[in-house]
């Protein structure tokens, strides 16, 4: 698992790891320049309290029992999902997330890989 989080670390899209617990396990430099939260704030913190992601909507999305976590427990892939997202001066971004699952057979247990990019412009606070 190590080797692997290792390439997403440098990855050009913001790069985090949670585990099945939803704790952050990795959280690259993009990660941090998109969000202006550091490595050291997000790891082993459950990931909805570091995102707080809403729907395009402005409906909560991330929290204990998010889609994400719904389709990891369900086994079932998830389609990349717009996230409205706070930016490192609390503004509103826009997001697009990518997620890869991989199983306790590749790991020591599963673990979901999310793959973050800016969508669009600015948008003001909803």
């Amino acid at each position: 698992m190590e080797a692997l989080l290792k390439i997403f670390a440098h990855a050009g899209d913001a790069c985090f790891a949670i585990d099945q617990e939803q704790s952050i396990l990795s959280w690259n430099k993009a990660a941090e320049t998109l969000s202006g939260v550091t490595a050291e704030e997000a790891i082993g913190q459950p990931c909805w309290q570091i995102l707080k992601g809403r729907t395009v909507a402005g409906r909560p999305f991330c929290g204990p029992n998010c889609p994400v976590f719904q389709a990891l427990q369900q086994n079932r892939p998830l389609h990349a999902f717009d996230l409205l997202v706070a930016g490192p001066a609390q503004e509103t971004l826009l997001t697009n997330i990518s997620t890869l699952f991989v199983p306790a057979d590749l790991s020591s247990s599963a673990v979901v890989i999310h793959l973050q990019r800016l969508s669009s412009a600015l948008l003001p606070l909803v």
